[in-house]
């Protein structure tokens, strides 16, 4: 929304400000007025201690200026404005000019813009806006319409009689068509509010309470076709939001609500995170962090006022498939969430992934260290403290001993296209959507992207939904089972998509098929291959270095 433009006349220049010299004698006196550094501020005629007459006021010299410039010129009458009065630009052109009486701001008045066009035009009356003003660019062309009104309003706890914008403000491209249409209630926005494309089409609608957003709101596409809906709550997006796509198909799907976000980590997190700094790294330090840094700690000024999304989300393709659904809590994904694949055209779960800002984020869980491992950590943090003990340097003890491991009932699981658990354990990265590009009607390339691209046609191409994904890379301990059974089928550990670690492969049966180990994808070390009797395959059991036998 554009302010309307207002500007007012210097209070310095027009009261007058600084050391006066009196320059003739009798009841008419001509005075100088100065700025501190002694360069003409005004000069005109007093009459019975009061400016009458045409009084001149200059802008402050500045040093590489030989003469002072007109800042601007009017009459006064028994110290009280009256007339024309005009303003200028250090250049000397007119950067305002109206009239005054008895004070007070009156008739039309004009507004220019340096190149002598004119900014602004409408009337005054007792010193307010009053009636229809009208603004333009600095080519000329009409910026805006609106229509003041005035009407008491309180100021300060003052009753004052002030003009302000009263009902349909409407501003213009440069093509003159309507760039937007606002209702106001004597300067309060309420009501709708309309924007428009320079085509003239409409661009999005929304109710408006007290000068906020609050109500059904409506954005549309160029071509006309919806784009979004929902309702908007003391200027913020709240409650059930549908965004569509050019084409008119839903592209997702969920709640808004009013969070309040941290300034660059100067809210609660900011604090305890520089409170650690003070308490030491690692656990200790946290914890202690944790109980010095409290709610109410941070001030308000730390933290912004956002829309954010919360609860259920769902997200769609172009063709109007759901790709994948799951929940956010302030904006935070939280839980697994649901990808879906559309083998020969039918829905079916292809991954159930714990997700973070798009990342796949398995959660860690804590476990106390019991037994030989704990007495082990103890006693090198007993080695630990003393050599610090021994350096002078303080150190405090830990006391809480606990390893971390990924929390297994929030692992991802990976689904074959009949709905069949194939796979469990820790992955990353983020998935990606697979679409194809389409030109001229025929396939020409292949792209990826983590969620559905908003806008799917650009420069004579468009995007295509293959109805499948590319999964995050396995990170960690993994299992495979056999399909649409329990049964384990592989027990092994991944870095980056390959086999890193120890490694176990089963028969359907349950028997162990082979076992060894992998370093980076390839077969290290000790391997043994069994058959499906169980006995020993010896042909292919031996030992492996970087994939290849040796040895006997």
């Amino acid at each position: 929304m554009k302010k309307t433009f207002v500007v007012a006349l210097s209070a310095v220049l027009l009261l007058g400000m600084g050391k006066s010299r009196d320059l003739s004698s009798g009841n008419e006196k001509t005075q100088k007025l100065y700025y501190p550094d002694k360069s003409l501020q005004a000069e005109g005629p007093m009459k019975d201690g009061k400016k009458n007459g045409t009084w001149v006021f200059y802008y402050q010299k500045k040093k590489e200026q030989k003469t002072s410039l007109r800042e601007a010129q009017g009459l006064f009458r028994d110290g009280k404005k009256e007339g024309v009065w005009t303003r200028y630009f250090e250049s000397g052109k007119p950067m305002m000019e109206g009239s005054y009486e008895a004070d007070k701001q009156t008739g039309p008045w004009k507004y220019f813009y340096e190149s002598g066009r004119v900014k602004a035009e409408g009337p005054f009356r007792e010193g307010q806006r009053d009636g229809e003003w009208v603004q333009y660019d600095e080519e000329g062309n009409l910026m805006g319409k609106m229509t003041y009104v005035i009407k008491e309003k309180l100021v300060a706890n003052q009753k004052v009689m002030v003009g302000d914008v009263d009902g349909v403000k409407t501003m213009y491209y440069k093509n003159g068509k309507i760039s937007s249409q606002e209702r106001y209630n004597h300067g309060t926005l309420e009501g709708v509010t309309e924007w428009f494309y320079d085509t003239g089409k409409l661009k999005e609608t929304c109710q408006f309470r007290n000068s906020k957003r609050s109500g059904a709101a409506i954005e549309y596409w160029p071509e006309g076709a919806k784009k979004a809906e929902g309702a908007y709550l003391d200027g913020f997006k709240n409650g059930s939001w549908r965004h569509y796509y050019a084409s008119g198909n839903i592209y997702k799907a969920g709640n808004y609500v009013k969070v309040l976000k941290e300034r660059m980590e100067k809210g609660l997190e900011g604090l305890k995170k520089k409170k650690q700094k003070d308490e030491g790294a690692g656990e200790e330090g946290a914890e202690k962090a944790d109980t010095k840094v409290k709610e109410g700690d941070q001030k308000k000024e730390d933290y912004m006022e956002i829309s954010s999304t919360d609860g259920h989300w769902m997200f769609y393709s172009p063709e109007g498939q759901v790709m994948k659904e799951g929940n956010y809590v302030k904006g935070v994904q939280t839980g697994k969430w649901m990808f879906y694949a559309y083998p020969g055209g039918t829905k079916v779960l292809l991954m159930k992934l714990p997700l973070r800002s798009d990342m796949v984020s398995v959660p860690q869980k804590e476990i106390p260290l019991t037994g030989e491992e704990l007495q082990k950590a103890m006693q090198e943090e007993n080695v630990r403290a003393e050599r610090e003990k021994k350096k002078g340097a303080p150190y405090k003890k830990r006391t809480k001993f606990v390893r971390y491991e990924p929390d297994m009932t929030m692992v991802c699981e990976i689904f074959n296209d009949k709905a069949q658990l194939i796979g469990k354990g820790v992955m990353s990265n983020r998935p990606k959507a697979i679409f194809e590009i389409i030109k001229n009607g025929s396939k020409t390339g292949q792209v990826s992207y983590p969620e559905p691209p908003f806008v799917t046609e650009k420069e004579g191409a468009s995007l295509r939904w293959t109805g499948n994904w590319e999964p995050p890379q396995r990170n960690g301990a993994w299992t495979e089972y056999f399909p649409g059974t329990n049964s384990v089928r592989i027990q092994a550990s991944y870095i980056a998509d390959k086999p890193s670690g120890a490694y176990k492969e089963y028969f359907q049966n349950g028997k162990v098929k082979a076992e060894g180990s992998y370093m980076i994808g390839k077969k290290n070390g000790e391997w043994k291959v069994y058959n499906a009797d169980g006995s020993l395959n010896e042909s292919e059991s031996g030992k492996f270095m970087n994939d290849k036998k040796f040895g006997k």
